[in-house]
């Protein structure tokens, strides 16, 4: 997912919690997180997902896959201060 993506997917999913499963005031009311909770809302994600769409209007998991980097392309740089 794109960066510029990232905020509105949070937004619109916890929006989406709120219309459509009591998932959240589960949560709030008991304070808890248990395993039936958990399998909640890995379904909503799931279901939330089949309808986000990107910014480009392109549905998510249709994104190349990004270019992996090896040890050799990473740069390593060290700060020194000198102490007073």
């Amino acid at each position: 997912m794109a960066v510029d993506d990232v905020l509105r997917f949070e937004r619109e999913y916890l929006e989406f919690l709120r219309r459509n499963t009591a998932l959240l005031t589960t949560i709030r009311d008991s304070g808890k997180l248990d395993d039936e909770t958990k399998a909640g809302l890995e379904k909503a994600l799931a279901d939330f997902r089949q309808e986000f769409r990107t910014s480009e209007g392109k549905p998510l998991g249709t994104e190349p896959e990004p270019k992996k980097i090896g040890d050799e392309d990473v740069e390593h740089e060290q700060i020194v201060v000198k102490k007073a």
